[in-house]
């Protein structure tokens, strides 16, 4: 599992990509491996927009985003956008 933070107007902290990284992390039994996942945060005046983009080798591509001021908020909400996709589509191969 590769994953590459990119920060717009915000500076992405170790301790920040270390978190979203455990996080991730726990949804890996989800993922079909090699996959790449690209985070990326962009601050504007009060709101935050987070993007992840999943790709893997069967040309899977997950995007997931949201607007929110609160950002430990919009990634927990992001995080489980993403889990339940994954989950569903795993279920639609099973």
């Amino acid at each position: 599992m590769n994953i590459q933070f990119r920060g717009q107007n915000f500076e992405i902290s170790d301790l920040m990509q270390k978190s979203i990284s455990t996080r991730i992390m726990r949804l890996k039994h989800l993922f079909v491996e090699p996959v790449n996942i690209y985070i990326t945060l962009i601050k504007f005046q009060k709101n935050h927009k987070l993007e992840v983009v999943i790709l893997n080798q069967d040309s899977l591509r997950l995007k997931e985003e949201i607007f929110e001021n609160d950002l430990e908020f919009g990634l927990n909400i992001l995080l489980t956008r993403i889990e339940k996709r994954l989950e569903k589509l795993q279920n639609m191969t099973v």
